[in-house]
């Protein structure tokens, strides 16, 4: 069925508004080859009071209106405004595919034209000589054969500068719809140095250990841009070699080197020392395929960042993640696309295939260290960054782990356990830390900041909370019974909360914002009157009273409870036992032995 007949109504739209706009006019429209076309007339007005007259054509496409109607002169020659005829004799105009929508219609397509002839008309009769409308090159045979990528070549390349031509490795992870080229360095290629440079690269980061012991060889060439305009015609094999000869691109000796034994399959053509053109040999049918090269540039990683003064800022700060599973997998990744340069990563499970539908890494990674999985995936986005990993179980934090983290600007806790061991040694050394937690079945979770002499510690700030909840409807009716249930085994054990991952993801990212809030902030005084703890609801259940509810809870009154050992530890021993400061300071002195020197 044809457009015309399928949508009856937008054809109906296209007469009348032709009729509204040129109440007289000798529009008709016509079918040729299956498509629906326009006829017209446009009447220009000349300065002299006359008109002249200019026919024209609209060719509908067969999917209207969700792509561009084009129009053509019928019975002017091409060349009657200059430049702006493109895709044959088509006009160019303002109205094209990426300004076009369903909204518009052949109206609008035929105004543009006419906006077009009359600058064309206020050229002539007043000799201006421009031409003041849009323009467009039309795009070559090689910018359309660059649009496909097929190659991805590391920039700035390290090349020889005298060399025309040289080897590379490289790998196809998609079969042929893809290769990655190794590191260029054909001079050093024997060497140790060239080993170092390929292990120290932040491609092998990327791409992994395939570019080190890829076997799959390739050729790259030097050409001009001038050539590769050329080059692309050339699709025949063997017009492809005269080419090259031809040309001087090659010298015979290197076109029968590379090309008449069948050597080379992959060639990328290098122009100012980027690559533009991956070309693909199949020598058993002698043809030749183009394609386009990206050049990623991994100096413009962090170009999109909505603020430079705040990305650098952040990229000088160190996060430590406790617990590397569902929720911290998503903290690490969010934190390194937000600029964090340097995350310690301490967790002491196995990725299995049980963790990847919630995990941000994949089966690739299964058997690994959750520490050492994410880490890789880490490196896959930012390879400038320093990942530490510790692959322990935290249930007390022995000296080497404190050492490594206590300079930490913010922990994060995603394991929903030992909250008060981390809040103790958090305390301790004055570092900000949010605990993050997702609630049973992934109905919702809540993540609590605490920051050391701001806010109350974690167990006050917990408790205070549970005390405001208690006074909320719905508290006693929990999706299990308890407030927040972990599925505790009849050993202890706390087993994973069962939840969809984009359930738990919602926490996660609540989380690094609270977080990155922290690392951006001029000063701390700040936090005393912003909410420090929020509740996010997936469904409506227990206190949510509706889908996606986000609760902020006013923590600007909270204080610490009198007896808390975590805020007041000193003051509460010397309590306990009776004592001033310097009484216990004195019996502490006195207590230890000192060793004589002889």
């Amino acid at each position: 069925m044809k457009w015309w007949e399928e949508k009856k109504h937008i054809f109906a739209r296209e007469k009348l508004r032709l009729n509204i706009e040129w109440k007289s006019n000798d529009f008709e429209f016509f079918i040729c080859k299956e498509l629906l076309w326009l006829s017209g007339t446009l009447y220009l007005p000349t300065k002299a009071g006359g008109s002249i007259n200019f026919p024209f054509e609209l060719k509908y496409p067969q999917n209207y209106p969700f792509s561009v109607p084009y129009i053509y002169p019928k019975g002017r020659e091409k060349n009657w405004v200059g430049n702006h005829q493109f895709i044959g004799t088509a006009f160019c105009l303002d109205v094209r595919d990426k300004t076009w929508n369903s909204s518009l219609s052949a109206v609008n397509i035929i105004k543009s034209l006419e906006r077009l002839l009359l600058a064309t008309l206020n050229m002539i009769e007043n000799k201006t000589g421009t031409l003041d409308v849009y323009e467009e090159p039309e795009p070559t045979k090689l910018d359309n054969t660059k649009g496909t990528i097929r190659c991805i070549v590391p920039y700035p390349l390290p090349l020889p500068k005298d060399s025309t031509i040289g080897n590379f490795h490289y790998f196809s992870p998609m079969e042929d719809n893809r290769i990655i080229v190794n590191p260029i360095l054909p001079e050093e290629k024997s060497g140790s140095d060239y080993i170092k440079k390929i292990i120290e690269s932040e491609y092998l980061k990327i791409w992994g250990l395939n570019l080190l012991f890829s076997k799959s060889i390739g050729v790259w060439i030097k050409a001009s841009q001038g050539h590769l305009n050329s080059i692309v015609f050339r699709e025949d094999l063997n017009t492809f070699k005269e080419f090259l000869k031809n040309e001087k691109i090659l010298s015979v000796v290197d076109t029968q080197s590379y090309f008449e034994k069948d050597k080379a399959e992959q060639v990328v053509f290098i122009t100012d020392d980027k690559a533009e053109l991956y070309a693909k040999i199949n020598y058993k049918e002698g043809k030749v395929e183009y394609f386009g090269c990206y050049n990623p540039d991994l100096t413009k990683l962090n170009s999109r960042a909505p603020d430079s003064q705040k990305t650098s800022l952040i990229n000088k700060k160190k996060v430590a993640i406790i617990g590397c599973g569902s929720s911290g997998s998503v903290v690490a990744e969010e934190f390194v696309k937000s600029g964090v340069s340097e995350l310690i990563l301490i967790d002491d499970d196995d990725l299995t295939v049980e963790n990847v539908i919630r995990h941000t890494c994949s089966l690739e990674d299964i058997g690994l260290k959750k520490t050492q999985a994410l880490k890789n995936k880490l490196n896959r986005i930012n390879p400038f960054i320093k990942v530490d990993c510790i692959n322990t179980k935290i249930i007390t934090i022995p000296s080497h782990i404190s050492e490594k983290i206590k300079n930490a600007d913010v922990i994060v806790n995603a394991t929903a356990d030992i909250e008060e061991v981390i809040n103790e040694f958090c305390w301790l050394y004055k570092i900000p830390s949010l605990h993050s937690k997702v609630y049973p079945m992934g109905y919702g979770g809540e993540i609590i900041r605490v920051i050391p002499e701001i806010t109350p510690c974690f167990e006050c700030m917990n408790n205070k909370l549970s005390n405001i909840l208690e006074t909320q409807v719905g508290f006693n009716d929990t999706p299990n019974s308890k407030f927040i249930n972990y599925n505790e085994t009849e050993e202890g054990e706390i087993l994973p909360t069962p939840a969809l991952s984009i359930d738990a993801k919602f926490i996660s990212l609540f989380t690094v914002k609270m977080a990155l809030d922290i690392l951006l902030a001029d000063s701390l005084e700040a936090f005393k009157s912003k909410p420090n703890i929020i509740l996010w609801g997936n469904e409506k259940k227990w206190i949510f009273k509706e889908k996606f509810e986000c609760v902020k809870v006013d923590t600007s009154s909270f204080i610490s409870y009198s007896n808390c050992f975590v805020c007041f530890g000193n003051k509460q021993i010397e309590t306990e036992l009776g004592l001033t400061e310097q009484e216990i300071l004195n019996i502490t002195n006195d207590s230890i032995l000192k060793n004589d020197e002889d």
